[in-house]
């Protein structure tokens, strides 16, 4: 191995010793029973990291082809890691789809539930969950301090999505996990007690960020050009016209807008609404699927089908990511979304979370095409895995891949937005990857 690779293999171990829920997203074994520091230290010692790996590799030479591009890659993202840390980015974001609390929300969907040492391991990330969330408040509340804060309604959201996940007479998320968990009496006694805190400390932190965090929110959810600038410089890898991609996004919109008016003609007759066509659609008996399990079978079809006409055609994707496993998310507040697999691949790519519980009844043409779409953006973001992390970015609203080089599937952010760190790991990195061909500038 090359020096950077030596770095890269370095950077991830401590890497993932001060992010224990992005090892795990990562597929990193040995931190399971942890949780982040969500404290401002814990932030700056992230930070602190990532300064001194960027350090050192700007001062190294690769010596292969293969060090090249890792060498870019990490210069790349870990330079807009810090930008992010530098301007409060990544300690004051807070959204229905990104933060700290989503991360530790979701690391349980991809944690082995089978065998004791498993079952422990999460009886000891809720018993650890309180206190991550009263070290993420007082995150919060210095970023807001220093005047980095996020806008007033979605923290008020974020405050919902609490309540949602423990509700006690519907979804609550932390007693469904632990009740279908296999474990001696002592054991069960401590995931019950677990489950409990971690209800009692999210529930907490919803009336925290309703009565603390929204006050001083933000007024507009608009991030103004400076900030924007920057996050589709991390989102996208590239620095794009601002103007210009508005410009085409609002032809793209009044195209999209077009064909759904055209297809709801199609569906419910001509001069039909687009509310007209769905509510055609949701009498129709032979538009629904019955049953939660008959809804991941379809969904799983649906993206198998997708990556046979992918593989070839758009993309060239490698034989170990051609596998994406469907299942139905444990919370009810959000859409599909995309888990991306472990370094290994042992733990495959998921749509939608593990299968917990679902609407008994759901239709199939209102899912379809971002079903797909889904299932495209991931393939994406496998192709290019080994070149950048695992971090998912958007739970909730679905996969938000881009781009060759970041693998954004199904988002939750793992805690605090560090994960794309462990993308250089080498073992990760050590056989070749297919380079995805997008069939167009705007795929």
């Amino acid at each position: 191995m090359g020096r950077i690779d030596d770095l890269a293999d370095r950077h991830v171990d401590e890497w993932a010793a001060l992010n224990p829920t992005g090892a795990t997203y990562a597929g990193i074994k040995g931190y399971d029973d942890q949780l982040d520091d969500l404290s401002p230290d814990g932030f700056a010692a992230q930070a602190d990291l990532t300064r001194r790996t960027l350090a050192s590799i700007t001062e190294v030479e690769p010596t292969s082809e293969s060090e090249r591009v890792a060498k870019e890659a990490m210069v790349e993202r870990l330079g807009l890691e810090l930008e992010r840390y530098d301007a409060g980015e990544v300690t004051s974001e807070l959204n229905v789809i990104s933060s700290a609390l989503h991360g530790m929300r979701m690391v349980f969907d991809l944690m082995p539930t089978e065998g004791e040492e498993a079952v422990a391991n999460i009886a000891a990330r809720l018993g650890k969950f309180s206190a991550a969330l009263e070290q993420y408040k007082v995150t919060l509340q210095e970023a807001a301090a220093a005047g980095h804060v996020s806008p007033r309604a979605q923290m008020i959201e974020v405050a919902k999505q609490c309540d949602t996940w423990t509700d006690p007479g519907g979804d609550n998320f932390f007693h469904g996990l632990v009740d279908g968990l296999q474990a001696d009496d002592t054991l069960t006694a401590e995931l019950k007690r677990g489950a409990s805190a971690a209800t009692a400390a999210t529930a907490a932190f919803g009336e925290f960020l309703r009565k603390t965090m929204a006050p001083i929110g933000r007024d507009k959810q608009a991030a103004g050009r400076e900030r924007y600038q920057l996050a589709s410089r991390y989102f996208l890898g590239a620095r794009v016209d601002l103007d210009e991609t508005y410009a085409w996004g609002f032809e793209e919109l009044a195209r999209l807008e077009s064909d759904m008016r055209a297809v709801s003609a199609r569906i419910a007759g001509s001069g039909a609404s687009i509310d007209d066509a769905v509510a055609a659609l949701d009498a129709d008996p032979g538009r629904r699927i019955e049953g939660k399990e008959a809804f991941r079978d379809w969904m799983q079809a649906l993206a198998d089908k997708a990556l046979v006409d992918l593989h070839g055609t758009h993309f060239d994707i490698p034989e170990p990511v051609r596998r994406i496993e469907c299942c139905l998310a444990p919370t009810s507040d959000g859409g599909i979304y995309y888990t991306a697999p472990s370094e290994d691949f042992s733990r495959p790519g998921g749509c939608g979370g593990r299968c917990r519980r679902a609407s008994p009844r759901s239709r199939p043409g209102a899912r379809s095409r971002p079903c797909t779409t889904r299932v495209c953006r991931a393939t994406t973001c496998r192709s290019h895995r080994r070149w950048s992390g695992p971090s998912c970015s958007t739970a909730g609203s679905g996969c938000s891949a881009g781009r060759p080089g970041t693998a954004r599937a199904g988002r939750s952010t793992p805690s605090g937005s560090w994960t794309t760190s462990v993308t250089w790991k080498t073992r990760a990195t050590s056989s070749a990857c297919s380079t995805a061909r997008r069939s167009g500038p705007r795929a």
